[in-house]
């Protein structure tokens, strides 16, 4: 409140540097308290205040930033517009920071999209820039890429990147915004990579940093800690906020991934009732994430969606231990349905739909789709 009322006084002095610098305040307040709607007007007001006191500089993170914003509420096509802004605008830069900033970012964005590769090859080349600014920035930054190695199974690397982090955040303050950042990609680090002390220590380490947004809502990476750890009370109380806070702001994605935690939890605690509620949030997950275009999210949904039991243990099973996707894509097959319109048809990739049918073709002993429509014809599922 004192920050925009700052900028309302120095608005009306017509102050642009003093606007400047209080709308620079702003947008980290609103982004650690997860306003991005605010965080994004604010941004557009600098991108203004840095034309006219010509400082073109500024718009080397301005842009990025706009980015990074627009992605959390769920826009992704305006992200990539700001993205190509930022690429203009830091061209002509001998630093080698704004670079490696665009870098990070666009790694983000990558990891949004589910494309870990793309977001460890943007990472990769961004490290060895902030290597050679020291480990004051660094240890921003580090953290990022062992979590995008750990997402692609690679442990031994992600392990390393995480030893080397937490060797950097010994020196640091406890309890500062920098180490709830670092401490929450190494509590996902610990997570991915089933470290039980490790996820028992961050859990801890997180604690302060409650309703907070860190790169990611908190109350959603403690709600996963405390799955973990079967403290079923604490990680529903954690999810219900980070799904409250996502809501009330608008940050779809991380609505969409707060309700595959809730998913998860479900799962994990068990019970009458459990595979029902985790199917439907689920199935809401998957729907926002098609909402906003994230196709490679929809794909990891479906496969969790996949490996659900079946809605009634009293169903008939399906002839030759067919799955219901199974049955699915066989059913397109025997209506002569080519990979690509099967794969439209059902929301999957085409490589998805290959695996499919090449399981279907083991199945029903048949090794071709004349063969394997008759199968479907016999048995009545054509």
């Amino acid at each position: 409140a004192l920050l925009e009322r700052a900028l309302q006084l120095s608005v009306a002095a017509d102050d642009p540097a003093e606007a400047e610098e209080c709308c620079a305040c702003l947008t980290m307040a609103y982004f650690w308290s997860g306003r991005f709607h605010q965080m994004k007007e604010s941004l557009l007001r600098r991108v203004e205040l840095a034309h006219r006191c010509q400082e073109p500089y500024q718009l080397r993170h301005l842009y990025p930033w706009q980015a990074a914003c627009t992605a959390c509420l769920g826009n992704f096509a305006e992200a990539e517009q700001w993205l190509a802004r930022a690429e203009t605008a830091i061209a002509s830069l001998t630093s080698p920071e704004p670079q490696a900033f665009l870098l990070q970012i666009r790694s983000i964005l990558a990891v949004f999209s589910h494309d870990y590769e793309a977001a460890e090859a943007s990472l990769a080349q961004a490290l060895v820039l902030f290597r050679q600014m020291g480990p004051s920035i660094l240890i921003w930054y580090l953290p990022v890429f062992g979590w995008v190695q750990a997402l692609l199974g690679k442990r031994e690397e992600a392990l390393a990147r995480l030893q080397e982090s937490e060797t950097l955040l010994a020196s640091q303050e406890p309890g500062t915004i920098l180490s709830g950042n670092v401490s929450l990609y190494l509590a996902q680090i610990s997570l991915l990579l089933k470290d039980r002390e490790r996820i028992a220590t961050y859990t801890t380490r997180l604690l302060p940093f409650r309703g907070l947004f860190l790169d990611g809502l908190v109350d959603r990476i403690l709600g996963e800690l405390f799955t973990f750890q079967t403290a079923w009370s604490e990680a529903q109380a954690c999810l219900s906020r980070a799904e409250e806070m996502a809501r009330r702001e608008d940050l779809l994605p991380e609505l969409a991934l707060t309700q595959m935690a809730q998913a998860q939890l479900a799962l994990a605690q068990g019970g009458r009732g459990s595979v029902p509620r985790a199917r439907s949030l689920f199935e809401q997950a998957l729907a926002l994430f098609q909402e906003i275009g994230l196709d490679g999210q929809v794909l990891a949904v479906q496969a969790q969606l996949e490996q659900l039991p079946e809605r009634s243990s009293t169903r008939r099973p399906f002839p030759a231990g067919l799955s219901s996707r199974e049955v699915e894509v066989l059913r397109l097959v025997a209506q002569g349905k080519s990979n690509r319109q099967i794969a439209e048809e059902l929301v999957l990739s085409e490589k998805t739909v290959i695996n499919h049918l090449t399981s279907i073709f083991n199945k029903t002993v048949t090794d071709n789709r004349a063969a394997a429509t008759a199968f479907a014809i016999r048995h009545g599922l054509a």
